[in-house]
This record gives structure tokens, C-alpha cells and sequence, in this order.
């Protein structure tokens, strides 16, 4: 609750400022509080504010962790072929190096895509991702409904 209402309260402050990328990551924290609580619909929503928002800035780190947070969501659906596109576009702006923690949602995201689909088609979906870039982030999750992701 602590984290949320801090979370909250820096997305305010960084869209007062007038620092988007601040709020991207502001977003990013809400929609991992929400998935971890079982609610994919509004984790879902922040995904789509927070790329809207970070997609312009290129703020890399707001940008990957956002959507590694809408591969996972994505995973609960039926469909997880859209998952495995965006892991592709966050693994070509992805840092080398990256702290276990802040990998949970695409490492969890990773393998239900492998588990579903198999390692070659999540390998194929990934490379496809690649090729796509931000240009495809705005496709794979405009026909997504907030309230199915569940």
C-alpha cells in the first residue's frame, strides 16, 4: 500500500514538473503493484499510459520495463504471441546488465511463452518483436481490452 501511495504521489509530482519520464517509471511501479496483485486490467492500463508516455521520451529503462510488465499481462490472456513481439522490441533496447529483480516480469512472460507456444516460436516471436521496434508497440496493444486481461 505504501509503495503504491508513494508511486502515486510521484507521478503527480513528475507531471506537474513536466518530466515524463519520471512518470513513465511512476507508471511502470503501479502496473507491477497491480499484476502482483491479480489485477491485470489496470496493469494493463498503466502499461499503455506509461509507453504513451515513454515512447516519446525514449526513456530506455521506463520503455523496457513496461513492456517486459505488458508481455507478462499479455501471458494471462489467451493469446501469447503478442507477449512474445514486445519481450522482442524490450530486448533491443535492453541494457546488458540488468538486477534479477528488475527481470521478474519478463522472465516470468519468457517462459509461459515457451510453455505455451514452445522455445522456437517464442525464439521466432521475439525476432519478429525485434524487427518491429517502438514503430510496433501502439499495434499489439491497441486491440487489447484492459477488462479481458485476466
Amino acid at each position: 500500500d505504501a509503495a503504491g501511495r508513494h508511486a502515486e504521489t510521484a507521478l503527480q509530482l513528475c507531471v506537474q514538473v513536466k518530466y515524463p519520464a519520471g512518470a513513465a517509471t511512476a507508471l511502470a511501479v503501479l502496473g507491477g503493484l497491480a499484476a502482483r496483485a491479480g489485477q491485470t486490467g489496470p496493469s494493463l492500463s498503466y502499461c499503455r499510459e506509461g509507453l504513451a508516455t515513454a515512447v516519446p521520451t525514449m526513456d530506455q529503462a521506463s520503455l523496457v520495463a513496461l513492456l517486459e510488465l505488458a508481455a507478462w499481462v499479455m501471458t494471462r490472456r489467451t493469446d501469447p504471441g503478442p507477449a512474445g513481439q514486445l519481450l522482442g522490441i524490450a530486448s533491443g533496447l535492453r541494457p546488458p546488465a540488468r538486477a534479477a529483480a528488475e527481470t521478474r516480469f519478463a522472465d516470468e512472460a519468457r517462459a509461459a511463452v515457451a510453455a505455451t507456444l514452445g522455445t522456437e516460436e517464442l525464439a521466432a516471436l521475439v525476432r519478429r518483436g525485434r524487427e518491429l521496434g517502438l514503430d510496433g508497440v501502439a499495434a499489439l496493444l491497441a486491440g487489447l481490452d484492459p477488462a479481458d486481461a485476466a
